[in-house]
């Protein structure tokens, strides 16, 4: 157990399957939530470095919307995974 990986059988087996899956979005999202944090710390950095850049602001616009729909996507395969091994 290193800290980002929830006891889901536990949390299951003590709280319920709506309980479980909850825990485990939670540390789904944590993850996925570390790529927009690096990101958009690059993007800042280079604003500060460079002055003001709207192209950079709508690349990251862009990432976001691309981001967010690639962690729903993915946040279903997960839950499906989940729901068939439970």
């Amino acid at each position: 157990h290193n800290g980002l990986d929830e006891p889901l059988a536990e949390i299951r087996d003590y709280f319920g399957d709506q309980i479980a899956i909850y825990f485990a979005f939670l540390a789904f999202y944590t993850r996925w939530l570390t790529y927009p944090a690096f990101v958009g710390l690059i993007f800042q950095v280079w604003s500060w470095i460079m002055g003001t850049d709207n192209y950079g602001l709508v690349a990251y616009c862009v990432f976001i919307c691309v981001w967010s729909v690639l962690m729903i996507k993915f946040w279903e395969r997960k839950q499906n995974a989940l729901a068939y091994y439970w």
